[in-house]
């Protein structure tokens, strides 16, 4: 496919390339300048038309083996596409897990080739990620896999964690943990406050995210590996990976996308959308969040993209399954909510580059006579997120059925 791009605003870094045409022909750039005509070209024009480098999303849940209701490999590759993603790496709690290298080549062998947005997978630590026995993760390295994670279920045993950091390091590997301990609270709905409170709910204080964090960043200084920690929520947890950095630790941070925009007053409404672990906290820990961002202490941002149907989620708000999808809409969800208070290239950063550079992917350039990985805005255009537009199986997202800033147009990989 040709493509003529108009008229575009292309970020590079901090800067902004205003006026800018790109000839595109089967994913090479072929030419870039202002004033270009092609009449091969399927012309792409918007009133405000942003090119950014093709986003990369790590912990994605692709539900496929086992729960292909909720999502297959097909329809997150599209959904993330239509959200400008050109890569997403996949968290293991399938069924069965991603915990042997038959299953990361399942996820590489899979794919529909002709979509632009290609997966890799994140092995399990624990054989079916039940948090106990260590998995082939150097088979599973072998095999393409990325990273190592049980995903959604953190790691509760401390020896196991150490092993598994200590496992990866032979072969400059990367452990990713989500840090709750589940001992701490029975059951927990939201975070511990006022709200909680005042809704008659069960409560999980930032503590539990906390102590874990602790734990983590204690053994990741004695074995000297690598360690992404993944969805923190409280203001207590980036004071913590600030001075880990500091130490000169091998960590880096990564926040949801619905940890930035809400907090857990969203949650009066009984929304089960917006049940997610980690939990929304206070305004107080939203803002230190974004802070991180600001200065670095927070490199990524995810998706935390986890699809379920009404069965899990259209029910009583204690019996509703934690989770939310969010790749398509991302980049809206920002412009939309948090454009504000984030400067546009620290949020690009944090999906794309910083990404990338984390899973050994080389940096993306956009080079005349090269293949790009790109995607393509329209920010003057907006558009209904419903049922028509979306393109996951499931519809558990905060902002669905809400009207949004800044418009999906294509995606090339």
């Amino acid at each position: 496919m040709r493509y003529l791009i108009k008229d575009a605003s292309i970020l590079n870094g901090k800067d902004v390339l205003k006026g800018q045409d790109l000839i595109i022909e089967n994913g090479i750039l072929l030419k870039q300048g202002a004033g270009l005509v092609d009449d091969d070209a399927q012309e792409i024009k918007g009133e405000d038309l942003w090119v950014l480098p093709g986003f990369c999303d790590i912990g994605a849940q692709v539900k496929d083996p086992g729960y292909e209701h909720r999502e297959d490999i097909e329809s997150l590759q599209k959904t993330a596409s239509a959200g400008g993603y050109t890569h997403v790496a996949v968290f293991p709690n399938t069924q069965p897990a991603i915990h042997a290298k038959a299953e990361v080549k399942y996820i590489k062998n899979s794919q529909d080739k002709e979509i632009p947005c290609s997966l890799t997978a994140i092995g399990a630590i624990t054989k079916d990620c039940a948090g106990v026995d260590i998995a082939e993760m150097l088979e599973m390295n072998e095999a393409g896999a990325v990273a190592f994670s049980d995903g959604r279920k953190s790691l509760q045993i401390g020896g196991v964690m150490m092993r598994a950091l200590l496992y990866v390091k032979t072969f400059g590997g990367l452990v990713i943990n989500r840090p709750e301990d589940e001992s701490l609270f029975h059951e927990p709905q939201m975070h511990e406050g006022i709200t909680s409170t005042s809704l008659g709910m069960r409560g999980q204080a930032g503590i539990a995210e906390e102590l874990m964090l602790e734990r983590d960043l204690s053994l990741l200084a004695y074995t000297d590996s690598r360690l992404l920690v993944y969805g923190i929520s409280s203001a207590e947890s980036v004071k913590k990976i600030r001075a880990a950095k500091k130490a000169g630790l091998k960590v880096s941070a990564a926040v949801n996308i619905w940890n930035l925009i809400f907090t857990d007053k969203d949650l009066s409404s009984f929304d089960t959308n917006f049940k997610l672990k980690p939990m929304l906290r206070s305004e107080e820990d939203r803002k230190a969040l974004i802070d991180g961002l600001k200065d670095g202490t927070i490199e990524h941002v995810v998706s935390n993209h986890d699809a379920f149907d009404a069965e899990d989620k259209k029910l009583e708000f204690p019996y509703a399954t934690f989770g939310a999808i969010a790749l398509q809409t991302m980049f809206s969800a920002y412009d939309t909510y948090l454009s504000n208070e984030l400067e546009l290239h620290t949020f690009i950063n944090a999906v794309s580059a910083s990404n990338r550079a984390l899973l050994g992917m080389p940096e993306l350039e956009l080079k005349e006579g090269e293949q790009v990985e790109l995607c393509v805005f329209d920010r003057a255009a907006q558009w209904m997120y419903n049922e028509e537009s979306n393109l996951s199986k499931c519809d558990n997202s905060p902002i669905f059925l809400k009207e949004l800033k800044t418009k999906h147009i294509l995606t090339i990989n």
